[in-house]
């Protein structure tokens, strides 16, 4: 079946893409993906529309939520799916995301153990165990 500009059918969307017809159905209504519809209400995605599906599905991979990444693809200009450099900034955003999380937990730790320490045990924010000299003759 040969659809006028190349477009696709749901169908042949969720094909390419392995995602289910609803799957396609719920990124488009969020927003994530943009459908035309012909004469019959019958929905058509323009071939771009394959490569932002696949992206949505790589940032997941990365834990990025479908909110996230909506805001993501809302900031491309002219609704164009992400190249290299949007990748790279998108990764090196999520890098520090991640990165603010790690050493948030690590203080938390470094806390939680410091509480549970004998007071003559002290223990510093970079991870060292210290002890008082005149505490060790005891």
């Amino acid at each position: 079946m040969t659809l006028k500009n190349s477009e696709l059918t749901i169908g042949q969307m969720a094909k390419r893409t392995g995602l289910a017809v609803s799957a396609i159905r719920y990124y488009e209504t969020e927003g994530l993906i943009t459908a035309n519809r012909n004469r019959g209400g019958h929905r058509r995605f323009a071939r771009a529309q394959v490569r932002r599906v696949s992206f949505i599905l790589i940032a997941q991979k990365f834990n990025l939520t479908l909110p996230q990444i909506k805001e993501v693809l809302r900031q491309l200009p002219d609704g164009r799916t992400p190249n290299a450099k949007d990748w790279a900034g998108i990764l090196i955003n999520k890098l520090l995301i991640w990165s603010a999380c790690v050493t948030v937990s690590m203080a938390a730790s470094v806390a939680a153990v410091s509480r549970s320490m004998p007071a003559r045990f002290t223990i510093r924010t970079t991870g060292s165990l210290h002890t008082d000299p005149a505490l060790l003759s005891l």
